[in-house]
């Protein structure tokens, strides 16, 4: 006999709450910890029994980005040295020389590529990273404070920024009011669109 899926079984404004924060684009590990939930059965939850509209802006909201790009090519790089490292400690050549050339391309990726040139700039894309997304948290919290970055944003004539960051405080008003269907929740991507 099937389980039941205990993330469909809980209170509907603590399911609402835990699919809205999925949609948002908020970590797996982060809504277990904030929820008491298994990250397991919230995986199963969101694969299984998500609306497949709100699967798929929780899917844009997951995209990558610049500095977790950056992020992963770093990683491979420190591998690459690693196995460097290793391979010219036992004698293998060969080995060593094709782990060199492995991190030498990643180290060009990053640089040529991702125009980033030392540590300190990887640094500020993980820490524009981590503003960007408290001010598209606390505004879907707060539509009222999103509104207002927006309206900052637009008086430096930053419309580019501004418009989305506005539809997104508008769609968390609307989140806000009772749905009559939950796929009109709004997506936390559209505002990197």
């Amino acid at each position: 006999m099937a389980r039941s899926c205990t993330i469909c079984s809980l209170d509907t404004s603590v399911r609402v709450a835990v699919e809205h924060a999925y949609v948002e684009g908020q970590p797996i590990a982060r809504i277990a910890r904030r929820y008491a939930q298994s990250p397991d059965a919230l995986g199963r939850h969101f694969r299984r029994h998500l609306a497949p509209e709100m699967r798929s802006t929780a899917s844009e909201a997951r995209s990558v980005d610049l500095g977790s790009i950056a992020d992963r090519v770093a990683a491979i790089a420190d591998d690459a040295r690693t196995a460097r490292e290793a391979a010219h400690a036992a004698g293998r050549t060969l080995d060593a020389v094709r782990a060199g050339d492995a991190e030498l391309r990643a180290l060009a990726m990053i640089s040529d590529r991702l125009g980033i040139d030392d540590g300190e700039t990887l640094s500020t894309l993980r820490d524009f990273d981590a503003v960007f997304e408290a001010i598209a948290s606390t505004s879907w919290e707060h539509p009222e404070i999103g509104h207002a970055l927006a309206a900052s944003l637009a008086e430096q004539g930053r419309d580019d920024l501004a418009g989305p960051l506005a539809e997104h405080a508008d769609r968390a008003e609307a989140a806000a009011r009772p749905l009559t269907a939950t796929a009109e929740r709004a997506p936390l991507a559209a505002i990197t669109a």
